[in-house]
């Protein structure tokens, strides 16, 4: 099952249902939703079911929300499930701060799961970088793909394909596996 983890929406003109054509196009079977507005999110996502759950910056209580969102480590997004919210609040105190820190010193909490957003055509050195890193840091049983569309001018398809470019050549089960076995696992869908 293909998942976009992130993304949100620029209405009117680019809602759910639009964003259902575009996802059922290019194989994937639903989405989470970063919500700023946690009583709409919820309204929408009950009326579409490509919407498989929503992210939310707090803890809420509620079937449809999947995950807290976390913090950004080194331009990685590491994200727990609600039900974890603790976890991530520590961290968060703690202020995780890994800009500039080689690899190897890094620690990372555990059970965290990164996920990769913000890519854009064309595919730059940065980015690919940016893709080893999280691939090296956490395998990709624990890297899931997230399109952070609509942000960044460019189109919800060119994000997947900046994204996929920068996956470069593997097997196509771990491709799978970071299109969406990781969200799937991660989001329990």
């Amino acid at each position: 099952m293909r998942i976009d983890a992130q993304h949100s929406f620029l209405p009117p003109a680019q809602d759910a249902e639009w964003l259902g054509t575009v996802l059922r196009r290019n194989r994937f079977e639903g989405s989470v939703w970063l919500a700023d507005d946690i009583g709409e999110a919820l309204r929408v996502a009950a009326d579409f079911p490509m919407i498989k759950g929503v992210i939310v910056r707090e803890a809420v209580a509620h079937p449809l929300v999947r995950s807290t969102y976390g913090v950004m480590v080194d331009g990685l997004a590491l994200e727990w499930p609600a039900e974890r919210w603790e976890e991530i609040r520590d961290v968060r105190d703690r202020k995780v701060a890994l800009d500039g820190v080689p690899e190897e010193e890094v620690e990372l909490p555990p059970n965290f799961y990164l996920k990769l957003t913000g890519f854009g055509l064309p595919a730059t050195d940065g980015q690919r970088e940016r893709m080893k890193r999280a691939m090296r840091m956490a395998g990709p049983e624990r890297v899931m793909f997230a399109s952070g569309w609509p942000g960044g001018g460019v189109t919800w398809k060119e994000r997947l394909a900046a994204f996929t470019q920068c996956l470069g050549p593997m097997p196509m089960a771990v491709r799978e596996q970071i299109l969406g076995g990781t969200a799937t696992e991660f989001y329990g869908l």
